[in-house]
């Protein structure tokens, strides 16, 4: 469908798009924020549940075809698409380092 080969690979794709009509000319940078908000819990969520994902920022060819192909008004933006399933590898996780030593105390 997209013709994009992690896509292509995952058995779940999810396209996230924002209706940017209701935003303010002041608001420029709220719908990128609230699908990165969005984004994130689905990519928290996936992790908490063993899922492999992988999130992709589109380029323009794949976009056209996802609106085409879905039926995806001109007035939603298209920001990234998030593949879902399960990874053929499971690395070790590196180890987690104390807050102290990631952080600088002004």
């Amino acid at each position: 469908l997209l013709q994009h080969r992690v896509f292509e690979a995952s058995p779940v794709t999810i396209l996230i798009s924002v209706d940017e009509r209701p935003y303010f000319f002041h608001e420029k940078h709220a719908p990128a924020l609230d699908v990165g908000f969005a984004a994130q819990n689905m990519l928290l969520a996936a992790t908490s549940l063993g899922l492999g994902r992988r999130p992709v920022y589109f380029a323009y060819p794949y976009i056209q075809r996802a609106r085409k192909a879905l039926g995806i008004e001109k007035y939603r933006k298209v920001y990234l698409g998030i593949s879902f399933g399960y990874s053929d590898e499971n690395p070790d996780r590196p180890a987690r380092h104390h807050v102290d030593e990631v952080t600088n105390k002004i």
